[in-house]
């Protein structure tokens, strides 16, 4: 799990989420979706480009190694404030 807030940072993050997206690191408030996998960012990119908050979500499966050694379900998907704008995304 992977949890980015408007700005594209991250806000919270689990260790499998490091392995998943082959990574060493994450520091929180990094502005983390230039380092991950170009179809993951694009999925990210979807929910956070719309001009309001919708209530759906993105799925892809995703090689991140090459070969086959590294496959990966991802989903995106958007958390809302109370007033229904977007206060961050899951992944």
């Amino acid at each position: 799990m992977l949890v980015i807030n408007k700005a594209g940072e991250a806000v919270l993050y689990n260790p499998a989420a490091l392995k998943l997206l082959d990574l060493e690191s994450i520091h929180i408030e990094e502005k983390i979706i230039g380092r991950l996998h170009s179809e993951i960012a694009e999925l990210i990119n979807k929910i956070l480009n719309k001009e309001e908050y919708q209530p759906s979500s993105y799925s892809s499966q995703i090689e991140i190694k090459p070969h086959g050694e590294l496959f990966v379900e991802a989903t995106a998907s958007p958390v809302p404030h109370p007033d229904n704008s977007l206060a961050e995304l899951w992944l």
